[in-house]
């Protein structure tokens, strides 16, 4: 290129490059700094006589300044780059050692055989720190264990977390696009919930309801909503995010101690009262068959609640005096302790009661023992799984519950 067309480019090209809000580096053939236009003095907080003159490393962030020059001089010598000629996101460092996240877009340019190379740089650390932000709130959503939904204007869901798909059993291409209602679908369906959710969820301030569920499975579960609108500049709302917490557990343990009581209170015995317990325990947990044995005066357990806990077991436990040979019951009744059976079919405990328990389907059982206010057990509530697992720690509860 002629020297004269240079001059005129550096007349005309220059003057625009000191005006333009990025901020532009020149470096000529040797790596030195020889343009720093008054955008690049406010991204390093520096003045340009600070830094033209020197080599571009003053720029360069500290961990690969000792390589800099050498990939600046392999693309002078090969042209080839991944960096030149496209656009990154670097970490860049100022000279009073602070740094910025900045947008780099570098070009190579060749004048009269020499090669030299244009920065432009563009300060994006707020959009940095606002994705960081929105990665970690969608980190949030997508690992809580609450369930979340968020609903268009008019509640449709466009967006489940995968809590959410645990809870209900219904995957995200199974409900976007339709209404809370998907999840309220079956015989529970009550039309005024529905109604409650939508005038709820227009309140600014939010607001709170329990519902009941169905899973996909059928089954019913009980679950707490929290409705928050979003709404526009223009007031209008934008979207309702629904967190979701299941209470199923909370709201049966508070459901069988209020039935409870009321039993207690009716004209009913304290053998129906207990087969009421069970009954009602097996409904919520149907896994297990729960028991519930009273302490005798000849330290004998004796069975006086279950539900579907086979009658001949019944007749086999309540033959045994308290103790070991009682197995969980009766080492809990002894001891006071929690007493637990993972494995009945190889558990020395269960020696002299193996084979007609495993025959009836049992292969785990929990006993907890039921403790009066002086600290005497007066009896056992024994949960027998019928899996390999251990009774679901709800029985526990219950039984507590139950007696408080």
């Amino acid at each position: 290129m002629p020297r004269d067309m240079i001059d005129d480019m550096q007349v005309t090209v220059l003057p625009a490059l000191e005006q333009t809000i990025l901020g532009v580096v020149l470096i000529d053939e040797n790596n030195t700094i020889t343009f720093f236009n008054r955008a690049a003095e406010g991204l390093w907080h520096c003045a340009r006589q600070d830094v033209i003159g020197r080599n571009v490393n003053v720029l360069v962030p500290r961990n690969i300044r000792s390589t800099h020059d050498d990939l600046i001089r392999h693309n002078r010598e090969t042209g080839i780059n991944k960096i030149v000629g496209t656009s990154r996101e670097v970490l860049v460092e100022r000279l009073d050692g602070t740094s910025f996240w900045a947008s780099l877009s570098l070009s190579r340019i060749a004048v009269d055989g020499k090669i030299g190379y244009m920065a432009l740089i563009r300060d994006i650390s707020q959009e940095v720190d606002d994705r960081e932000k929105i990665r970690l709130l969608s980190l949030v959503v997508r690992e809580t264990d609450r369930g979340v939904a968020i609903l268009d204007p008019e509640f449709r869901i466009i967006y489940v977390n995968r809590a959410f798909s645990d809870m209900f059993g219904f995957g995200p291409e199974r409900v976007t696009g339709h209404g809370l209602s998907v999840i309220l679908a079956g015989d529970t369906t009550d039309i005024g919930i529905l109604n409650k959710l939508h005038e709820g969820a227009r309140n600014a301030r939010g607001f709170t309801l329990e519902i009941r569920a169905r899973h996909a499975s059928g089954r019913d579960i009980w679950v707490s909503a929290a409705m928050n609108p979003v709404f526009s500049e223009s007031g209008e709302i934008e979207n309702i995010v629904v967190v979701l917490t299941d209470i199923t557990e909370q709201h049966f343990l508070d459901s069988l101690q209020r039935d409870t009581l009321e039993a207690i209170s009716s004209d009913l015995s304290l053998h129906e009262v207990m087969d009421f317990i069970c009954r009602r325990i097996e409904h919520y947990i149907p896994d297990v068959m729960p028991a519930i044995y009273l302490v005798e005066k000849d330290e004998h357990l004796k069975c006086k609640g279950r539900a579907s806990l086979p009658l001949s077991l019944v007749k086999l436990y309540d033959t045994l005096p308290i103790g070991d040979g009682a197995a969980c019951s009766g080492i809990a009744a002894a001891t006071g302790n929690v007493t637990e059976c993972d494995d009945i079919a190889h558990d020395p405990r269960w020696q002299h009661l193996r084979e007609q328990t495993l025959h009836n389907g049992i292969k785990a059982a929990r006993a907890t023992p039921i403790i009066l206010r002086n600290n005497r057990v007066a009896g056992v509530f024994t949960c027998y799984s019928r899996t390999d697992a251990l009774p679901d720690t709800a029985c526990q509860k219950a039984v507590a519950r139950a007696w408080a």
